[in-house]
């Protein structure tokens, strides 16, 4: 009503503005915070890949370590984490995110967050080869800070990290007990990987018509199986071990002739068995 008590009537030019601020209006009410772009930090810088007693990590877990991280700006900061990555640069870079962290909180306006070590699950193991180690810093998904972990002696050289480094230590043999059973001394297995746990593992014993040269896959297979043995379980990196084990196998002998024979340590990388070592016998 207006101040006379009659009803009050809107302009349509009145209406037509407001149906045009109306949109803005929305926007700037349901937006979010504007985030800070100025997030400094500051080492020392760590990392570690599981198993590890002085992080207390299991063999599927990292921790990352950082001095203050700080938000110069005003206002507060969106949200931040911490990746782990293992690289290997080049002309065609490899790139493998080992774990995420995610802060519980943002950080406001000329805040910080204390110098810490954070632990994440280990999400994915890099495939077998040689990286570089790097930590980022990130808000909203963003890059903020890059730290590559470099030798000291030499900070163009990175800190090399070996993933996949699984092999025999020890002495091995087999015989055949009857036309069905072999007897095989499987020597210990070591996982030198710089952390994580390995795939599931298995032994093979091949027939060959010369000495074996080894090669990643078994695609084809170097000879006829005579026996195989897999693993119950896997073993951790940061040269963890299986035990040396004996074992009695079924045994499949290959076509009469003349061989040579060789066992073959194999892990399984999700898609197939990756040749890990290999030891001959004349």
């Amino acid at each position: 009503m207006d101040a006379d008590g009659g009803e009050a009537t809107l302009h349509p030019m009145n209406i037509r503005t407001i149906l045009f601020l109306l949109p803005f209006l929305l926007a700037l009410v349901l937006s979010p915070r504007a985030a800070a772009n100025n997030l400094t930090w500051e080492g020392p810088w760590t990392y570690a890949v599981g198993p590890s007693t002085t992080y207390g990590l299991n063999c599927n877990q990292v921790a990352m370590g950082f001095g203050r991280i700080h938000n110069n700006d005003s206002v507060a900061s969106g949200a931040i984490s911490l990746e782990l990555w293992a690289v290997i640069p080049g002309a065609s870079p490899v790139y493998v995110k080992m774990a995420t962290y995610n802060f519980a909180s943002v950080l406001n306006g000329q805040s910080s967050f204390a110098t810490n070590t954070v632990t994440a699950a280990l999400t994915q193991q890099p495939p077998t080869g040689t990286y570089c180690i790097d930590l980022l810093l990130k808000e909203n998904g963003v890059k903020r800070q890059e730290y590559y972990f470099t030798q000291f002696s030499n900070p163009n050289q990175c800190i090399a990290a070996q993933f996949g480094n699984i092999y025999f230590s020890g002495n091995a043999s087999w015989n055949q007990q009857s036309s069905g059973v072999a007897t095989v001394q499987i020597p210990s297995v070591i996982n030198g990987s710089e952390g994580g746990s390995s795939g599931t593992l298995r032994v093979q014993l091949f027939a060959t018509s010369m000495p074996y040269v080894p090669d990643s896959q078994l695609n084809p297979a170097p000879g006829p199986l005579m026996a195989s043995y897999t693993y119950p379980g896997v073993v951790c990196g940061r040269y963890n071990s299986l035990a040396a084990t004996t074992q009695s196998l079924v045994f499949t002998p290959p076509p009469p002739g003349t061989y040579y024979s060789t066992m073959i340590l194999t892990e399984f990388n999700g898609s197939g068995y990756e040749r890990k070592d290999s030891i001959n016998f004349s």
